[in-house]
């Protein structure tokens, strides 16, 4: 008896109690803060990428020498994330993504591009997700590989999801087109949720829920339509509460309007999936944009509101990419040398199919356009190679590779899955993300419009003359003067190039020495100017 009551209080001592799940959290993100400290000393380091390989190597050193169960709380923790509630995942990390993206946008330009970024996230996330199926049928049937049309539907869904948070940070630091910017984030954010609906779709069939040509045109348009009503209801209610506590004279203002924007993303992700089973993700965004468009003239401290959001999204990432990492990790050991080469093909054509569509429909977004502007064929390039995959297709990968379809999936397949989308998200992200800069300043994005830096120089132009005709003392004449004349350098080395661009040699040249001989003219009147008063 009193054996038998030891054996089962060392069995108690072993077993995983729920809040040792706290560690791998917190390990997570003592890596996770780890790796940006040394990105900010180190260049170039993509921190999702690092994030992702330590999680596969986590994996497979724990695997490899059989350490789960040597290390305690913190082994049993990692079991636990292993099998997480992958509607749990979504819950909770989803909604801070989702409305920390939304938020941040500029509706002002989102009015001019909306059209075309409901094209991507209709008809393009349709065309795209079934040519990649047709393409996983035809080409893993070919490898051996037995996936039924429903699965391979599933997986081209899920690898539809674009997350180009990367770029559009890139874009923004290196002065691309706002317009360019937008178009890229609003296309991520809309494509999102409709790639999660017609994922809902397929792997609902995959589990063997029936529904006819019929059942599907309504099931996706009452779940997009409904949620983007439900969405937009939700953020008006909580913009008129935000609008309502905004008061600069009491410090709690702050604390409530940050309080009501994190419980505007959470509520209408929840009522949507949980309540009425419509799309969450397209509620959440609908809310996100009335907040983005309707808020910030009224939130009381705009870089509480931004440092908070940004640790969220931060987190979020964090999570998903860390999570993400050991799964695949986990699975990498079951997973057969060929299936890298097949990782690789995937992801080649998945960037062909995406070029083909955005170069391809250039005549029709230039329709689309508010303003009718042309898309041209540097932004359209950009637009494609900047389609990286991240938090919202490994989030659905992980449900696949756990959930299996109410095992109607067999594990290898699931574990495939989940390998093919987490290798692409780690190829978008070590190859698309890293190469963008080199491919902004090939394309000469970034370069400003020749008319914007003629009129700088002009300006540049009267400020020395302001300098010369005003009495000032020769040092700050000196001083402004070499500054002016510095900055004088950079518009015109910055005007050679674009002028070279554009193909148009002899007449901006002709213009720039026009204006160079009146600024030298201004530069010796500057000079004779201080050596006088000297």
């Amino acid at each position: 008896s009193t054996s038998s009551s030891s054996g089962s209080a060392s069995h108690a001592s072993h077993a995983s109690h729920p809040h040792e799940a706290i560690f791998f959290l917190v390990g997570s993100i003592i890596v996770s803060t780890m790796v940006m400290h040394i990105s900010m000393k180190v260049k170039g380091i993509q921190q999702t990428v690092v994030l992702f390989v330590l999680g596969v190597l986590l994996s497979l050193i724990l695997q490899g020498l059989d350490l789960k169960d040597k290390l305690g709380p913190a082994g049993r923790s990692y079991m636990m994330w292993m099998q997480i509630d992958p509607h749990l995942l979504l819950f909770t990390l989803l909604p801070p993504l989702l409305a920390g993206d939304a938020m941040g946008i500029d509706t002002s330009i989102v009015r001019k591009v909306a059209n075309q970024c409901l094209y991507f996230a209709g008809p393009g996330v349709a065309i795209n997700a079934g040519i990649v199926a047709c393409f996983l049928y035809y080409y893993l049937g070919v490898v051996g590989y037995d996936w039924s049309f429903l699965l391979c539907l599933t997986t081209g869904a899920i690898l539809c999801a674009t997350d180009p948070v990367a770029v559009v940070a890139l874009l923004k630091e290196l002065g691309a087109s706002p317009t360019l910017t937008v178009q890229i984030q609003g296309e991520s954010l809309l494509n999102d949720g409709t790639a999660i609906v017609l994922y809902t779709v397929s792997y609902n069939m995959l589990k063997g829920e029936k529904y006819d040509a019929g059942d599907v045109v309504v099931f996706l348009v009452k779940t997009a339509l409904y949620a983007w009503i439900l969405g937009m209801v939700i953020g008006g209610f909580f913009f008129s509460w935000i609008r309502a506590a905004k008061n600069k004279l009491n410090h709690h203002s702050c604390l409530i309007q940050v309080a009501l924007t994190i419980s505007c993303a959470y509520l209408s992700f929840i009522v949507a999936e949980g309540i009425f089973h419509i799309s969450g993700v397209l509620s959440t965004v609908a809310a996100s944009l009335v907040l983005a468009h309707c808020m910030w003239p009224h939130v009381v401290s705009h870089e509480t509101m931004h440092t908070i959001w940004h640790v969220f999204e931060y987190l979020g990432n964090t999570i998903i990419f860390f999570l993400a990492g050991s799964l695949t990790g986990d699975i990498m050991v079951r997973i057969p040398p060929a299936d890298f080469i097949h990782l690789f093909v995937i992801y080649i054509v998945l960037v062909v199919v995406r070029t083909s569509l955005i170069c391809g429909s250039r005549p029709l977004l230039k329709f689309l356009h508010a303003e009718r502007k042309e898309v041209a064929l540097a932004d359209a390039l950009v637009m494609s190679w900047g389609g990286l995959r991240g938090a919202v297709g490994l989030a659905l990968a992980i449900q696949v590779s756990i959930g299996k379809a109410d095992d109607k999936l067999s594990q290898d397949s699931a574990d495939k899955v989940l390998f093919y989308v987490g290798g692409v998200a780690l190829l978008t992200l070590a190859i698309n993300a890293t190469t963008c800069p080199m491919l902004v300043n090939h394309l000469g994005i970034t370069q400003t419009p020749e008319v914007k830096l003629k009129l700088m120089l002009m300006i540049n132009h009267q400020l020395q003359e302001m300098v010369t005709e005003g009495e000032h003392p020769p040092p700050v004449v000196r001083a402004v003067g070499c500054m002016l004349h510095d900055m004088e350098h950079r518009l015109f080395v910055a005007s050679s190039r674009s002028t070279l661009a554009e193909g148009e040699d002899r007449r901006g040249s002709l213009g720039h020495m026009g204006i160079a001989s009146s600024i030298r003219s201004t530069r010796a009147s500057m000079a004779s100017a201080a050596s006088g008063d000297s």
